[in-house]
């Protein structure tokens, strides 16, 4: 079985997440030590940090009208669930530790304006670095 290397996708912060049906809000967790849990862990950690930062900028920022924080976090997640399997997560490069960092400090200024939301372009750390089995 050989490993291959997965690239975390980007999210669009706008009404299409309705359609896609899952780029929401997740809850902030402790950045302690985040690295050291196993590579499934890991992997959830970086959906966690995104959806998590991505949530509040997009309630803040009325990108999807009123939607609760709550919603766009779950909506978030089960994007991420569709393209980056966590169960087959392997093993992590060592970019991963940055790679959360700047997930967790994306201001909300990078998703633009309540009148034109974008997703920030995902941290060049991040590409590839889940580790994921065939």
């Amino acid at each position: 079985m050989g490993l291959v290397l997965r690239v975390v996708p980007r999210l669009v912060c706008v009404a299409a997440l309705a359609v896609l049906g899952a780029l929401g809000a997740t809850a902030c967790g402790s950045d302690d030590g985040a690295s050291k849990g196993t590579p499934v862990d890991q992997c959830k950690a970086v959906i966690e940090a995104y959806c998590s930062r991505r949530a509040d900028c997009i309630v803040t920022l009325k990108c999807d009208g009123d939607v609760p924080r709550a919603i766009e976090h779950d909506q978030c997640a089960a994007a991420f669930a569709t393209s980056l399997d966590c169960s087959k997560a392997v093993n992590v490069t060592a970019s991963y530790d940055t790679c959360l960092s700047k997930m967790k400090a994306f201001t909300c200024s990078q998703f633009g304006t309540s009148a034109g939301c974008l997703a920030p372009k995902t941290p060049d750390e991040c590409a590839g670095v889940i580790l994921l089995s065939q």
